[in-house]
C-alpha cells in the first residue's frame, strides 16, 4: 500500500481484517459452491419487478466471477423464476457460466502484491460440475428432446441454479430477500451484500454465509430521485417504465420535437 501511494509510514494508520475463506477443498482447488452479490435496489427491473425488491448475481466458485463482470446469473429475489437470460433453452446454452475461479492450493508460497489474484486460477466450469454438490446448481441438457432436467444425470451439465431458485436444498431467494430487508433497515439506506454458500446438502449441510454488508455504491449523479416530487409542468418526457437513470456529461442541449409536427 505504501509503495503505491505517496504517504509516509509514520503518518499512516490502517485497520486489518482477517476473514476465513468460505469453501471446501477439491483436489488442488479451494472454492465455495457458489458466491454472489445482491443489492436492495434494482435500477433495471423487468416485467413486474419493483426497484425496491433488489437484484442478485450468483456464480459457481469464488466471487471474482461476479464482481468483475464475468458470466453470472442475474435474478430478483422476489421473482426468482423471471430470468431474461434464460428465457429459452437456446439462451441457456448461450448464457450459462462457462468458467469459475478458485484458490490454487499448489501455490502456497505466492504472496499477492499488486497482482492480488496471483494465487487464484480460472478453470472450466465442467470441473466444478463433476462434484456431487453441483447437483444443487446444475441442470443437464438432453439433446434428444432439446430440454433441460434439474440436477446431474444424463446429458451435458449447465450452471442454471434451477433447484436453488425453486427453494430446493436452500431457500436462496427467501434468504436474500430477508437479509436485504434486515440490513437495509439497520443501515437506513440501500445496501449491497456479498455472500457465499458451501456444502453438498447431504454429508455437509448447505450453509449460507454473509461476507460483507455495505452502503450501496451509487455513482455521483445516479442517486435515487423522487420523480413524483417534480411538478408536472417541469417534466419534458414521461414514461410509465424506464431502465434506470444515468448521466451523460457530453449532452449540452435537448431538442424536443412535437409528435404531430409536419415535416
Amino acid at each position: 500500500y505504501l509503495e503505491t501511494t505517496p504517504h509516509r509510514i509514520e503518518e499512516e494508520r490502517m485497520g486489518v481484517l482477517l476473514q476465513r475463506l468460505v469453501g471446501s477443498r477439491h483436489d488442488d482447488r479451494f472454492y465455495p459452491l457458489f458466491s454472489g452479490v445482491s443489492t436492495s435496489y434494482n435500477f433495471y427491473p423487468f416485467r413486474n419487478m419493483k426497484p425496491e425488491e433488489g437484484v442478485a448475481l450468483v456464480a459457481v466458485g469464488l466471487g471474482k466471477e461476479v464482481v468483475e463482470g464475468f458470466e453470472a446469473l442475474r435474478f430478483c429475489p422476489a421473482h426468482p423464476q423471471v430470468l431474461p437470460q434464460f428465457s429459452s433453452v437456446k439462451d441457456m446454452l448461450k448464457n450459462a457460466q462457462r468458467r469459475f475461479w478458485a484458490l490454487d492450493m499448489t501455490s502456497r508460497d505466492v504472496i499477492p502484491g499488486l497482482r492480488f489474484d496471483a494465487n487464484l486460477v480460472c478453470d472450466d466450469v465442467t470441473r466444478a460440475l463433476q462434484e456431487p454438490a453441483a447437483a444443487l446448481v446444475a441442470s443437464c441438457y438432453v439433446r434428444e428432446n432439446d430440454n433441460l432436467v434439474d440436477g446431474l444425470g444424463r446429458g451435458a451439465p449447465l450452471v442454471t441454479f434451477a433447484r436453488l431458485l425453486k427453494g430446493r436444498g436452500l431457500p436462496l431467494p427467501e434468504i436474500l430477500a430477508r437479509v436485504l430487508e434486515k440490513t437495509q433497515a439497520g443501515m437506513g439506506m440501500p445496501v449491497e451484500i456479498e455472500f457465499a454458500a458451501d456444502g453438498d446438502g447431504v454429508r455437509q449441510p448447505l450453509t449460507f454465509y454473509v461476507l460483507q454488508v455495505r452502503p450501496m455504491v451509487v455513482e455521483p449523479g445516479l442517486a435515487l430521485a423522487d420523480v413524483g416530487a417534480i411538478p408536472p409542468e417541469r417534466l419534458v418526457v414521461t414514461s410509465p417504465g424506464a431502465l434506470g437513470n444515468g448521466r451523460s456529461p457530453a449532452v449540452r442541449d435537448v431538442v424536443v420535437v412535437q409528435h404531430d409536427l409536419e415535416r
